[in-house]
């Protein structure tokens, strides 16, 4: 494709890829703007988001039946499983070799149907969606807003927003936590849709395509993520989109209106989703500036329309989107993120040389780490010699969040999952690299991911999670591991086998998940293997639980303390009264669990809130003086006690 030029001539698969694209970023803007509205004089309740989505619903319904052209089934037969390559209506199903669309329906049978059923039927039940994501979402309902409240766990206030605000849209219209996994979810989805396409607008085929799927289907992170209420994988796809519009922009000369609206979109709901999304986006919009100051001086008087234009649509979704929570944290913290209110600080305590170093160092060093401790010594003792010849230690306090030390993490989760494997990929894809021909743009793209990680890491501390929150930029790296292996190697075999492995690889996270055990937990077949007498504490799968019981994967001691904790409230003088708590919790309280006993003894007939003395300034409608509550409630490390009860 001369540079410049639109692709027109969009095959099938790409439609339908763009088309979930487009309705994911507009589903997710509409959620925050009911969100928003509906929170204007507390009218954020079930009725009112019942009725604006039934209006959603109704308009869309109209929109369709007044197209002119309707969808022609007919190209279901020649574009089934072509997976969107470039101009793929050159293409048809007799194209495709058999054996990778065999591949790939075992991977949709055996990895992602698995996830959805997960992902619906099991509770979330990892730590930071018990902690805050959902508490949060619990407080919003309740208050019948989603401004700053009083608690003791400042997460649930300051974090961006914006998964939960589609999290809320769910939890609302189905009155129940069943389907807040999906978000993560469809997410996942997203992310390899999105990847796909990018590489079919560069010209790689459905078997370079296929190679991404696979390889990002094979990132545990990515599997174990899917089916949890974390967002990574949101922030994940939206930073894609904010790509993959980029290179629409570039590639149509920015003629059109709407692909600078979905590219603004993308970023400002990716930042409302995670600010590390702005660090990440930084060199493509570096490239986007330069794009259009070229064009400007090229032809001058044509591109002052799309300057202004450009300028309008970025600042006006800003002001709309973004803004509104960075002025609610400055009206209730006094600064726009709020952070100074966090225990540990998430920032270096310096800019230093060094400390970009090291942070860069422990970083890969956590992402590479496999659960064999024999490795990860060899890999801590190499490190710690390369600190000392940097001339700082692996442990110093400045760098290291919550001045912790330094620790190899392998924990395999969704927290912390790395993969050696993928490193090794990324790693020989750059070794190939020098063996094409014209590489030029590809190093651009390789430096200004670099450039991301080194600005991150002179930015953040390191933190034991931080491979999690690398998940953006770990997808963007593995992309263009992809766009080299492809262009490098030419024996078909190899790539074939590669996808193989990969394929199963990726049924580990699915099939042996520790918080979501198909088959078992991996900790669990170790202790029965070394004859530990820990192995008669598990091994349940999630088939064998109920749902209560998933909830408290981590914590199953926690379960029957709170029983005998909400055994001892008091129900009120008649059934139909609010119960009222007043709850000190810490930083890693799970407070969901006190919203699930509460509903599942008093019904809706309670009112979880606390009365500390919040150093912030809350909504003034969201507190609550100290004589509102009957009971109070209060978690010490994980253990739950009451500490008042006022009789009436």
């Amino acid at each position: 494709m001369a540079k410049g030029q639109k692709n027109v001539q969009l095959g099938f698969y790409s439609n339908v890829r763009l088309a979930f694209v487009k309705a994911s970023l507009l589903i997710s803007f509409i959620s925050y703007l009911f969100a928003e509205i509906l929170s204007v004089q507390n009218r954020l309740n079930v009725f009112n988001t019942n009725i604006a989505w039934l209006l959603v619903c109704l308009l869309s319904a109209y929109y369709f039946i007044k197209q002119k052209s309707a969808v022609d089934i007919s190209h279901f037969n020649s574009a089934f499983f072509n997976l969107g390559s470039y101009n793929l209506s050159s293409f048809s199903i007799k194209g495709i070799e058999k054996k990778y669309r065999s591949l790939f329906l075992f991977s949709v049978v055996f990895i992602l149907l698995p996830l959805l059923l997960l992902a619906v039927f099991i509770p979330p039940n990892n730590w930071d969606s018990l902690a805050y994501h959902l508490p949060r979402i619990e407080h919003w309902i309740q208050n019948k807003n989603i401004f700053p409240y009083p608690t003791n766990l400042i997460r649930q206030i300051v974090t961006p927003p914006m998964s939960e605000y589609i999290l809320l849209q769910l939890r609302m219209l189905s009155g129940n936590d069943w389907y807040l996994n999906l978000v993560q979810y469809f997410s996942f989805i997203g992310v390899l849709l999105l990847a796909t396409q990018i590489l079919s607008y560069l010209k790689i085929n459905y078997k370079g395509q296929l190679l991404v799927y696979f390889i990002l289907l094979s990132l545990p992170l990515i599997i174990f993520q899917a089916t949890t209420t974390q967002t990574d994988l949101l922030a994940s796809f939206y930073l894609l989109s904010f790509v993959l519009f980029s290179l629409e922009f570039v590639q149509e000369n920015g003629r059109h209106l709407t692909t600078i609206f979905y590219l603004a979109l993308s970023l400002c709901l990716g930042i409302l989703t995670k600010y590390t999304v702005a660090i990440y986006a930084l060199p493509f919009i570096v490239y986007l500036i330069y794009f259009v100051l070229v064009k400007i001086l090229m032809e001058p008087k044509s591109k002052i329309k799309l300057i202004a234009s450009t300028l309008i649509i970025a600042i006006g979704l800003s002001l709309i989107i973004i803004v509104p929570f960075l002025f609610s944290n400055q009206q209730a913290f006094g600064s726009l993120t709020g952070n100074e209110y966090f225990s540990a600080s998430m920032s270096n305590s310096k800019l230093s040389l060094q400390y970009t170093i090291s942070n860069v160092l422990k970083n890969i060093a956590d992402f590479i780490s496999v659960p064999v401790n024999a490795f990860n010594n060899i890999l801590f003792s190499v490190l710690n010699k390369v600190h000392t010849i940097i001339g700082i230690s692996v442990n110093e306090k400045g760098a290291n969040w919550n001045n912790m030390d330094f620790i190899i993490n392998n924990h395999i989760n969704e927290d912390s999952a790395g993969s050696l494997l993928h490193f090794i990929i990324v790693i020989a894809s750059i070794v190939l690299l020098f063996k094409m021909k014209s590489k030029k743009n590809i190093l651009l793209y390789l430096g200004g991911l670099f450039f991301t990680l080194i600005i991150y890491s002179s930015i953040f501390r390191y933190s034991p999670w931080n491979n999690r929150l690398f998940l953006p930029l770990t997808i963007l790296f593995l992309l263009s591991a992809v766009y080299i292996l492809h262009r490098t190697i030419l024996k078909e075999k190899v790539l074939f086998a590669l996808m193989a492995v990969l394929l199963l690889i990726a049924a580990s996270p699915v099939y042996f998940n520790r918080a979501k055990p198909i088959i078992a937990d991996p900790f669990y077949l170790k202790r029965v293997l070394s004859h530990s007498p820990k192995a008669a504490l598990g091994g349940k799968t999630v088939f064998q639980k109920t749902r209560m019981e998933n909830y408290f994967v981590w914590t199953p001691f926690l379960a029957k303390q709170l029983d005998t904790l909400f055994n001892n409230i008091p129900m009120t003088q008649s059934k139909m009264d609010t119960v009222k708590m007043d709850i000190i919790t810490e930083f890693d309280s799970h407070e969901y669990m006190i919203w699930l006993k509460a509903r599942e003894k008093f019904g809706p007939h309670f009112y979880i809130g606390s009365a500390q003395n919040i150093t912030y300034h809350p909504y003034k409608s969201n507190n609550r003086s100290s004589n509102y509550f009957d009971i109070a409630l209060k978690d010490s490390a994980m253990h739950w006690k009451s500490i008042k009860i006022r009789h009436n």
